[in-house]
């Protein structure tokens, strides 16, 4: 399995001795361990959200707000927040719920990627953020690098959507894209937006780290996450494009007014 797959976790819902994956619930700053149902799922996914799906469990043992950590082997494989829950009654006072855990990737598809302007007026230098963006562009209106974008967007969105960012995680390219002026763009659409031109970049979430999540955004090597490196894959499945993107022909039009 590699970046972009899929975890398959089977489990009756008792505990188990020498039991692989753990999973634990944090509220309010508690920790709890729990045991969910069979068919619980988590999926990693490329520019868009990890998702842990648990199916079966009892009425509010995941609420709203809630956080849930996954660990495989003492390794940490998966933090993220409860976003959404399938309230399920059956006959008498049976009722269950399915519970879909977001990683960091899903607030960032509802944080606005916001900018600094500023311009003189007659009390000097007054600066002020403003959701009117203009990527591939420094806050001097100087033209800014494809790598130093990225990384501006990350930087923006990393305390407020709750991963971690440094500069040595995030390799894209240097190249110059023609300015783009948008509003009200998401930090997700921001990234999607910018990476748009080449397809073998991806946006990743490293959550075998001490503390949050670390965001990386560079070209896979083609081996295994180290998060996932030792979990044992009985079966892999490779997807091969018919017609790959091996280049993108990028026009800009001058007009003189």
């Amino acid at each position: 399995m590699t970046e972009d797959g899929n975890i398959s976790i089977g489990t009756d819902g008792r505990a188990r001795a020498g039991r692989p994956f753990r999973f634990f619930r944090i509220r309010a700053g508690e920790e709890a361990e729990f045991f969910p149902g069979a068919g619980t799922r988590l999926r990693y996914a490329n520019r868009d959200v990890d998702t842990l799906t648990l199916p079966l469990l009892p009425d509010g043992l995941v609420r709203a707000g809630d956080a849930v950590r996954v660990e495989y082997l003492g390794a940490r494989v998966f933090q993220g927040t409860a976003e959404k829950i399938v309230d399920m009654h059956g006959r008498g006072d049976e009722r269950v719920q399915t519970v879909t855990c977001h990683g960091p990737w899903g607030q960032m598809n509802r944080l606005v990627f916001r900018q600094q302007w500023g311009f003189k007026g007659p009390n000097g230098q007054i600066s002020f953020s403003s959701p009117r963006v203009v990527l591939n562009q420094t806050a001097l209106g100087l033209h800014q690098s494809m790598t130093e974008t990225v990384r501006e967007i990350c930087s923006f969105a990393a305390a407020k959507c709750g991963f971690a960012y440094a500069d040595a995680n995030v390799a894209v390219d240097d190249v110059l894209l023609p300015l783009d002026e948008s509003r009200d763009l998401t930090c997700a659409s921001a990234l999607q937006r910018e990476l748009r031109f080449f397809p073998r970049k991806i946006v990743r979430f490293d959550y075998g780290v001490e503390g949050l999540p670390a965001i990386h955004v560079d070209e896979p090597s083609g081996a295994d996450a180290a998060y996932v490196a030792a979990i044992p894959k009985t079966a892999r499945k490779y997807e091969y494009t018919a017609h790959p993107v091996r280049c993108v022909d990028v026009y800009t039009a001058e007009v003189d007014m």
